[in-house]
């Protein structure tokens, strides 16, 4: 069985799916073409979706769901097949419900969606129970600096604080001990 390791935000060291297959081929295509989308291998597996060929057909089984495509395949359908497979996927944490791949956070009924940063953040700090390097997750977000600015990243944590208390009243608090940054949720 080989297996590819794969999450729809960019340059995150979290891993919330597990594609494998025993066609290497298949896993090979898919982590060219997902690495062409930004795609990158990560850490914290929650979810697998398993690939199996025949001569006909590639079966996407995930769950009890099971998606069957017949061959020849555009990469692109397949792709959108696992997008609709991962859209849904929801993390439950203490009363609120987080959809990663949406970038949205659910709270009594009440629906924010979070910005790519806001939502880079986040997911890093959710499944880093140990915290995260403030460098680290800096170069994560603005990979392309020169020159790191954690003023910068402190007003980014300070605004999703502020943007998750005021439209869904969740409490959120970072602790920072030797630039290992933590989340405390309330």
């Amino acid at each position: 069985m080989i297996i590819l390791i794969i999450l729809i935000l960019k340059n995150t060291n979290i891993k919330l799916i597990k594609i494998s297959s025993k066609n290497k081929l298949i896993l090979k295509t898919l982590e060219d073409f997902f690495i062409s989308k930004g795609l990158l291998n990560i850490n914290n597996i929650q979810n697998e979706i398993l690939l199996d060929t025949d001569e006909k057909n590639l079966t996407i089984h995930f769950r009890e769901n099971k998606i069957i495509l017949p061959f020849p395949l555009d990469i692109n359908l397949i792709f959108k097949e696992i997008q609709k497979i991962l859209i849904d996927i929801s993390i439950s944490i203490k009363d609120f419900n987080y959809f990663p791949y949406q970038r949205v956070l659910i709270n009594n009924e009440k629906k924010i969606l979070l910005t790519d940063i806001q939502n880079l953040i986040f997911m890093n700090l959710i499944f880093s129970k140990e915290g995260i390097d403030k460098d680290y997750l800096y170069d994560l977000i603005w990979n392309k600096d020169k020159t790191i600015s954690i003023n910068k990243l402190d007003t980014h944590l300070t605004n999703l604080k502020n943007h998750l208390n005021n439209e869904v009243g969740i409490k959120i608090n970072f602790q920072s001990q030797k630039k290992n940054l933590r989340l405390l949720i309330d």
